[in-house]
């Protein structure tokens, strides 16, 4: 099971996503990732849950039109990213 870190916050600046690590009342601008618009919707349906690497394909796969071996190699990469940053704990 994975969950996206408690400390990471998500923002829209300029009419793009970052997501960025908080730290007290600051963010910590070293570790900033830019979210496309389906990274960002699959990051607001896993806020605050516990999920699978198969639950996240099933909510991609139901919200987006696409072909699967595209979508599961997109999620991996996304989670790898995440992972490097410590955006997202297992």
């Amino acid at each position: 099971m994975m969950h996206l870190s408690s400390s990471v916050k998500l923002q829209t600046i300029a009419g793009k996503d970052f997501i960025f690590l908080k730290k007290g009342n600051s963010m910590d601008m070293t570790r900033v990732v830019s979210l496309n618009n389906s990274a960002a919707w699959l990051w607001h349906q896993l806020q605050g849950k516990e999920f699978t690497f198969d639950e996240a394909l099933r909510m991609l796969e139901q919200h987006f039109e696409g072909d699967q071996t595209t979508m599961m190699n997109s999620l991996q990469k996304w989670i790898d990213e995440l992972k490097g940053f410590e955006f997202l704990e297992e």
